[in-house]
């Protein structure tokens, strides 16, 4: 009975295999007798690309203004992952980077700033040269095994505020980033409590929020 059943099946998928297309545009696909009786083959429509499917073209945000007004900065795809594109507001050019992070302006309105996590929950300060066609980033915290972040800019300065984890890793301090030196300098040491650091504008330290216990105790 069971070899019955087998050639059964196998009749039914050799007659299966001998069928011709039905869906009209796979039956244009198959030859086509001539008059002189030689097949010929008819092309199938263009095929849809993949990443159609896959990428959202449509997809953009985080419309950034330089400091300066003059330069656009936002995100949206490129190819089939994610970019960053700079327009110059006066001629119109636009140039894009094959990055997955939207960073922010620094204050010269040519440097992008990025928080780039590298995998293992440890994350750099990045800055992005725009002025420059290739991808030019250069790590700002190169500390690693290490956590650190862009606290704020500061206005008038090229210099930054950036918290960081370098010197103990339960606690954030606070650093200024000199951009002349590009060394960072100790602001404010975390005993342990602080939650939060505020700052003026000018880069100044003008309050902190803590907790009563410290933290990881």
């Amino acid at each position: 009975m069971k070899k019955l059943l087998v050639l059964l099946a196998s009749s039914v998928l050799l007659a299966a295999c001998g069928t011709a297309p039905n869906h009209p545009a796979l039956s244009q696909s198959a030859p086509q007798p001539t008059t002189q009786g030689a097949p010929r083959s008819v092309a199938l429509p263009p095929l849809v690309p993949t990443r159609m499917y896959v990428a959202d073209w449509d997809g953009n945000g985080g419309y950034q203004i330089s400091p300066d007004g003059k330069r656009l900065m936002w995100a949206a795809r490129k190819g089939l992952n994610q970019g960053l594109f700079v327009k110059d507001l006066e001629t119109g050019a636009v140039h894009s980077y094959a990055l997955a992070w939207l960073g922010r302006w620094a204050e010269d309105s040519r440097h992008i700033l990025l928080q780039v996590h590298n995998g293992d929950e440890n994350s750099a300060v990045m800055q992005l040269d725009s002025f420059e066609k290739s991808l030019v980033l250069k790590n700002l915290t190169p500390f690693p095994g290490t956590k650190s972040f862009l606290h704020s800019t500061i206005d008038g300065s090229d210099d930054l505020l950036i918290q960081s984890n370098q010197r103990n890793a339960k606690v954030f301090d606070l650093y200024r980033y000199r951009a002349a030196t590009g060394a960072l300098e100790l602001l404010a040491e975390n005993p342990g409590t602080v939650q939060l650091w505020m700052t003026d504008r000018a880069g100044e330290l003008v309050a902190r929020a803590q907790r009563r216990e410290p933290m990881g105790g």
